[in-house]
C-alpha cells in the first residue's frame, strides 16, 4: 500500500508553492485540491504544484489536477506544474500531464518512453 497524498503549503511573495508527494489516486484525489486552495492569501497570483515527492499518479490524480487549475483560474491564479525527477511516475502520466499543465521544467530528455523494440 502507497501512502495517501501529503501536501507542504509555502506562501511567498504573490506565489503559493504547494508540494505534493505520496500517492495522488483515486482515493486522495477529491481532497487535493481543495486543500490547496483552501486559506489562499489574496495577493497570490501564481500557483505551483511540485510533484517531485510522487510517488504514483493515475487518471484520477491527474483529473484532480485538471479540476484543480479550473478553480485555481476562477479565482484568477496562474497554474503551473514541476514535474521535478519523480522516478516512480508512469511516462504515459507525464506526457499527459505536459498535454493538460502547463510544466515549468522540461523532463522530456531526462525521461525515455518504454521501447517496444527493446
Amino acid at each position: 500500500m502507497h501512502p495517501p497524498a501529503e501536501i507542504l503549503i509555502v506562501d511567498g511573495a504573490g506565489v503559493r508553492v504547494a508540494s505534493v508527494s505520496g500517492v495522488l489516486d483515486v482515493f486522495s484525489a477529491s481532497v487535493v485540491g481543495a486543500r490547496i486552495l483552501a486559506k489562499i492569501p489574496a495577493d497570490v497570483k501564481q500557483l505551483v504544484i511540485d510533484l517531485d515527492g510522487i510517488e504514483f499518479m493515475d487518471s484520477a490524480g491527474v483529473s484532480a489536477l485538471v479540476r484543480l487549475r479550473e478553480h485555481a483560474a476562477a479565482r484568477a491564479l496562474d497554474v503551473h506544474v514541476r514535474l521535478g525527477h519523480a522516478p516512480h511516475m508512469n511516462p504515459t502520466v507525464i506526457a499527459v500531464l505536459r498535454r493538460v499543465l502547463v510544466c515549468d521544467d522540461d523532463q522530456a530528455t531526462a525521461r525515455s518512453p518504454v521501447s517496444s523494440t527493446g
